[in-house]
């Protein structure tokens, strides 16, 4: 479907560099699928960032203050609030 449309997903790769030239942009990159350390330029119209992040929550001491992992509730902003 996205394919489709003329956008790519790549995943798993590390950004190098993003320049803009006023019309479009330039995503520098290394190909890990070639295992060669070359870079690799992708152009676009636009770009689209989507980085993930995890708790990290193990052995900070949260059962010494009686606090569960998962057991803070959230408000709507997903903060620990109401």
């Amino acid at each position: 479907m996205l394919t489709a449309e003329g956008i790519g997903v790549h995943a798993g790769i590390s950004i190098d560099a993003v320049a803009h030239d006023g019309q479009r942009f330039h995503v520098t990159c290394g190909d890990p699928s070639t295992g060669s350390g070359q870079d690799k330029t992708f152009e676009a119209d636009q770009v689209l960032v989507a980085a993930g992040r995890r708790s990290r929550l193990d052995d900070i001491g949260l059962d010494t203050v009686g606090v569960e992992p998962g057991s803070v509730p959230r408000g709507r902003r997903h903060d620990a609030g109401p």
